[in-house]
């Protein structure tokens, strides 16, 4: 668990935000699914006139809704990388490469000590020693 409690709300935006993103991917999918099911969407109505139980029209709608959350969503979770990025200038190279590999690729500890080339111990203390640097440096 990181101490410092704004450095943990910056190293962990990314991927609250990356979940959010899987679910709203996840709505847009079931709601694909559920109009190509027989009966989901019937075109044998005019398509030029539309009725209030239109159902494409309520899926267009509801699409383009689920789409722009989506688009603003992938726009945050951008910024938020860019800002790790940032803030990690003025921490050491080795515990700034632990935080990029566990926070921006996701990746395991007992692989970032592989990639990196130490051992899990040796790369603990790295990464402490880059969460206290870190926690410098957004104060």
């Amino acid at each position: 668990m990181i101490a410092n409690e704004n450095v943990y709300k910056l190293l962990t935006e990314p991927r609250r935000i990356k979940i959010k993103i899987k679910r709203v991917n996840s709505e847009i999918e079931a709601l694909t699914l559920a109009f190509a099911l027989p009966k989901g969407l019937t075109y044998d109505k005019d398509p030029v006139q539309t009725s209030p139980d239109d159902a494409m029209a309520k899926y267009m709608v509801e699409k383009d809704r689920l789409t722009k959350i989506r688009e603003k969503l992938l726009k945050d979770y951008s910024k938020a990388q860019e800002e790790i990025s940032k803030r990690l200038n003025g921490v050491n190279e080795t515990g700034a490469l632990i935080i990029s590999y566990r926070f921006l690729e996701e990746r395991p500890f007992p692989e970032i000590a592989m990639l990196i080339c130490r051992s899990e111990r040796q790369m603990y203390r790295y990464y402490h020693i880059a969460l206290d640097e870190l926690a410098q440096n957004l104060v």
